[in-house]
Protein backbone atom coordinates (compact mmCIF):
# COMPACT_ATOMS: atom_id res chain seq x y z
CA UNK A 1 0.00 0.00 0.00
CA UNK A 2 0.84 3.95 -0.34
CA UNK A 3 2.54 5.89 2.72
CA UNK A 4 1.54 9.15 3.13
CA UNK A 5 3.91 11.45 1.49
CA UNK A 6 6.37 13.96 3.35
CA UNK A 7 8.26 16.74 2.21
CA UNK A 8 12.19 16.54 3.77
CA UNK A 9 14.99 18.41 3.50
CA UNK A 10 17.51 16.25 3.66
CA UNK A 11 21.01 17.41 4.90
CA UNK A 12 24.13 15.23 3.83
CA UNK A 13 27.79 15.45 3.31
CA UNK A 14 29.87 13.59 0.70
CA UNK A 15 33.24 12.54 -0.41
CA UNK A 16 33.19 12.88 -3.92
CA UNK A 17 36.64 11.18 -5.28
CA UNK A 18 34.49 7.93 -6.63
CA UNK A 19 31.45 9.99 -7.89
CA UNK A 20 31.00 11.83 -11.57
CA UNK A 21 29.68 14.93 -10.07
CA UNK A 22 26.44 15.14 -7.58
CA UNK A 23 23.73 15.06 -10.16
CA UNK A 24 21.98 12.45 -11.90
CA UNK A 25 22.99 11.86 -15.10
CA UNK A 26 20.71 10.87 -18.18
CA UNK A 27 18.52 7.40 -17.22
CA UNK A 28 20.35 5.14 -19.52
CA UNK A 29 23.61 6.70 -17.86
CA UNK A 30 25.59 3.82 -15.18
CA UNK A 31 28.33 7.00 -14.24
CA UNK A 32 28.13 7.12 -10.60
CA UNK A 33 26.96 10.19 -8.83
CA UNK A 34 25.87 11.12 -5.74
CA UNK A 35 22.18 11.74 -6.75
CA UNK A 36 22.28 8.24 -7.99
CA UNK A 37 23.50 6.11 -4.97
CA UNK A 38 20.95 8.49 -2.83
CA UNK A 39 18.14 7.43 -5.16
CA UNK A 40 19.14 3.47 -4.88
CA UNK A 41 19.26 3.76 -1.27
CA UNK A 42 15.74 6.04 -1.09
CA UNK A 43 14.59 3.19 -2.97
CA UNK A 44 15.91 0.40 -0.72
CA UNK A 45 15.09 2.17 2.49
CA UNK A 46 11.34 2.21 1.44
CA UNK A 47 10.79 5.81 0.72
CA UNK A 48 9.64 5.91 -2.98
CA UNK A 49 7.04 4.14 -4.35
CA UNK A 50 7.62 0.96 -6.55
CA UNK A 51 5.98 3.68 -9.82
CA UNK A 52 7.85 6.32 -8.95
CA UNK A 53 11.40 5.22 -8.80
CA UNK A 54 13.85 5.66 -11.04
CA UNK A 55 12.71 9.43 -11.88
CA UNK A 56 13.79 12.26 -9.67
CA UNK A 57 11.57 14.40 -10.96
CA UNK A 58 8.39 12.33 -9.73
CA UNK A 59 9.40 12.94 -6.35
CA UNK A 60 10.07 16.76 -6.42
CA UNK A 61 13.56 16.62 -6.30
CA UNK A 62 15.57 19.78 -5.96
CA UNK A 63 19.11 20.35 -4.52
CA UNK A 64 20.57 23.81 -2.78
CA UNK A 65 23.73 23.40 -5.26
CA UNK A 66 25.94 20.86 -7.88
CA UNK A 67 29.69 19.46 -7.09
CA UNK A 68 31.43 18.61 -10.11
CA UNK A 69 33.49 15.45 -10.68
CA UNK A 70 35.54 14.18 -8.12
CA UNK A 71 34.24 16.81 -5.75
CA UNK A 72 33.14 16.68 -1.89
CA UNK A 73 31.07 18.59 0.52
CA UNK A 74 31.26 18.75 3.44
CA UNK A 75 27.25 20.26 3.86
CA UNK A 76 24.77 19.99 0.90
CA UNK A 77 20.96 19.68 0.68
CA UNK A 78 18.36 18.33 -1.38
CA UNK A 79 14.89 17.64 -0.98
CA UNK A 80 11.99 15.43 -2.08
CA UNK A 81 8.66 14.23 -1.67
CA UNK A 82 9.14 10.53 0.26
CA UNK A 83 7.07 8.08 1.79
CA UNK A 84 7.12 8.30 5.67
CA UNK A 85 5.47 5.20 7.52
CA UNK A 86 4.07 6.40 11.12
CA UNK A 87 5.53 9.54 10.18
CA UNK A 88 8.83 8.42 11.37
CA UNK A 89 11.58 10.37 9.50
CA UNK A 90 14.18 9.25 12.00
CA UNK A 91 13.26 5.74 11.54
CA UNK A 92 13.86 6.48 7.87
CA UNK A 93 17.06 8.73 8.37
CA UNK A 94 18.28 5.39 10.04
CA UNK A 95 17.09 2.95 7.04
CA UNK A 96 18.60 5.52 4.87
CA UNK A 97 22.20 5.37 6.57
CA UNK A 98 21.63 2.35 6.23
CA UNK A 99 21.45 2.05 2.81
CA UNK A 100 24.31 4.49 1.13
CA UNK A 101 28.04 3.42 0.69
CA UNK A 102 30.42 4.81 3.28
CA UNK A 103 31.53 7.76 1.40
CA UNK A 104 27.99 9.19 1.84
CA UNK A 105 26.06 10.01 4.52
CA UNK A 106 22.37 12.00 5.56
CA UNK A 107 23.02 13.75 9.13
CA UNK A 108 19.55 15.23 9.32
CA UNK A 109 15.83 14.97 7.54
CA UNK A 110 13.75 17.73 8.07
CA UNK A 111 9.89 18.53 7.65
CA UNK A 112 9.71 21.31 5.39
CA UNK A 113 6.29 22.80 3.09
CA UNK A 114 5.42 21.76 0.13
CA UNK A 115 6.51 24.49 -1.71
CA UNK A 116 9.93 24.10 -0.62
CA UNK A 117 12.58 24.13 -3.35
CA UNK A 118 16.18 24.08 -1.97
CA UNK A 119 17.94 26.12 -5.46
CA UNK A 120 14.79 28.84 -4.65
CA UNK A 121 15.67 28.91 -0.73
CA UNK A 122 19.24 28.99 -0.55
CA UNK A 123 20.63 32.43 -0.36
CA UNK A 124 24.30 31.86 -0.38
CA UNK A 125 27.10 28.97 -1.12
CA UNK A 126 30.16 28.52 0.04
CA UNK A 127 33.24 26.20 -1.99
CA UNK A 128 36.86 25.62 -0.63
CA UNK A 129 39.81 25.05 -2.74
CA UNK A 130 43.28 24.38 -1.40
CA UNK A 131 45.58 26.02 -3.74
CA UNK A 132 49.67 25.27 -3.83
CA UNK A 133 51.56 28.37 -3.36
CA UNK A 134 54.60 27.83 -5.64
CA UNK A 135 51.43 28.36 -8.02
CA UNK A 136 52.22 31.77 -6.83
CA UNK A 137 55.87 31.96 -7.72
CA UNK A 138 57.08 34.44 -11.14
CA UNK A 139 55.56 33.28 -14.69
CA UNK A 140 59.33 32.74 -15.59
CA UNK A 141 59.48 30.04 -12.61
CA UNK A 142 57.00 27.71 -14.29
CA UNK A 143 58.04 25.30 -16.95
CA UNK A 144 55.81 23.09 -19.70
CA UNK A 145 57.00 20.42 -17.68
CA UNK A 146 54.61 21.07 -14.62
CA UNK A 147 55.09 17.52 -12.51
CA UNK A 148 58.57 18.53 -13.06
CA UNK A 149 58.32 22.06 -11.89
CA UNK A 150 55.85 21.37 -9.15
CA UNK A 151 58.94 18.96 -8.03
CA UNK A 152 61.12 21.69 -8.20
CA UNK A 153 58.74 24.09 -6.62
CA UNK A 154 57.67 22.38 -3.69
CA UNK A 155 60.19 24.19 -1.56
CA UNK A 156 58.79 27.88 -2.53
CA UNK A 157 57.16 29.69 0.74
CA UNK A 158 54.93 32.28 -0.59
CA UNK A 159 56.03 35.99 0.99
CA UNK A 160 53.75 37.78 3.48
CA UNK A 161 53.37 40.59 0.93
CA UNK A 162 52.69 38.06 -2.15
CA UNK A 163 49.99 36.47 -0.02
CA UNK A 164 48.31 40.30 0.80
CA UNK A 165 48.84 41.19 -2.88
CA UNK A 166 46.50 37.31 -3.45
CA UNK A 167 43.93 38.75 -0.81
CA UNK A 168 43.72 42.37 -2.67
CA UNK A 169 42.69 40.53 -5.88
CA UNK A 170 40.09 38.00 -4.13
CA UNK A 171 38.36 41.09 -2.62
CA UNK A 172 37.91 42.91 -5.97
CA UNK A 173 35.20 39.65 -6.84
CA UNK A 174 33.58 41.22 -3.58
CA UNK A 175 29.98 42.51 -4.49
CA UNK A 176 28.13 42.40 -7.89
CA UNK A 177 29.34 41.97 -11.08
CA UNK A 178 29.19 40.28 -14.49
CA UNK A 179 30.71 37.24 -14.84
CA UNK A 180 29.97 36.43 -18.30
CA UNK A 181 33.99 35.60 -19.06
CA UNK A 182 33.66 33.13 -16.43
CA UNK A 183 31.48 30.66 -17.86
CA UNK A 184 29.80 29.69 -21.13
CA UNK A 185 27.37 31.19 -23.41
CA UNK A 186 26.88 33.84 -21.79
CA UNK A 187 26.75 37.62 -23.30
CA UNK A 188 27.98 40.99 -21.18
CA UNK A 189 24.24 42.13 -21.68
CA UNK A 190 22.75 38.89 -19.93
CA UNK A 191 21.03 39.37 -16.56
CA UNK A 192 21.95 35.54 -15.56
CA UNK A 193 26.20 36.61 -16.20
CA UNK A 194 24.91 38.76 -12.65
CA UNK A 195 26.16 37.20 -9.56
CA UNK A 196 26.46 38.37 -5.68
CA UNK A 197 30.23 37.49 -4.12
CA UNK A 198 29.68 37.71 -0.13
CA UNK A 199 33.40 36.95 0.49
CA UNK A 200 36.83 35.21 -1.01
CA UNK A 201 39.32 35.23 1.28
CA UNK A 202 42.88 33.29 1.66
CA UNK A 203 44.12 31.82 4.64
CA UNK A 204 47.76 31.82 6.24
CA UNK A 205 49.57 29.00 4.49
CA UNK A 206 49.45 24.95 5.57
CA UNK A 207 51.51 21.87 5.22
CA UNK A 208 49.52 18.74 4.73
CA UNK A 209 52.73 17.28 5.57
CA UNK A 210 53.05 18.45 9.05
CA UNK A 211 56.51 19.59 8.88
CA UNK A 212 56.77 23.37 7.67
CA UNK A 213 60.23 22.41 6.18
CA UNK A 214 59.06 19.62 4.36
CA UNK A 215 56.73 19.28 1.14
CA UNK A 216 54.45 21.90 -0.69
CA UNK A 217 53.02 24.62 0.84
CA UNK A 218 49.23 25.26 0.26
CA UNK A 219 46.83 28.17 0.99
CA UNK A 220 42.85 27.74 1.52
CA UNK A 221 40.63 29.97 -0.60
CA UNK A 222 37.02 30.42 0.94
CA UNK A 223 34.74 31.58 -1.23
CA UNK A 224 30.71 32.34 -0.33
CA UNK A 225 28.39 33.97 -3.00
CA UNK A 226 25.08 33.71 -3.70
CA UNK A 227 25.41 31.60 -6.50
CA UNK A 228 27.24 30.36 -9.22
CA UNK A 229 27.70 30.19 -13.27
CA UNK A 230 29.31 26.73 -14.63
CA UNK A 231 33.06 26.76 -14.20
CA UNK A 232 32.95 30.23 -12.04
CA UNK A 233 34.56 29.15 -9.62
CA UNK A 234 38.01 27.50 -11.28
CA UNK A 235 38.10 30.45 -13.46
CA UNK A 236 37.76 33.02 -10.37
CA UNK A 237 40.98 31.01 -9.23
CA UNK A 238 42.91 30.69 -12.04
CA UNK A 239 42.60 34.33 -12.48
Amino acid sequence: KRLPKRKLALLLGYRGANYYGLQKQSKESDLPTIELALQEALNRAGAVHEGNQGDLSKIGWSRAARTDKRVSAARQVVSAKLEVENDDVPALLERLNGELPDDIKVFDAVRVIKGFNCKQSCDRRHYTYLLPTFLLAPDEAIDAAFDAVAQRLAPHRAAPTLLERLRGFLAAYVGTRKYHNFTNKLKPTDMAAQRFIVSFTADDPTYPSGDAADGAEWVKLDVVGQSFLMHMIRKMVAV
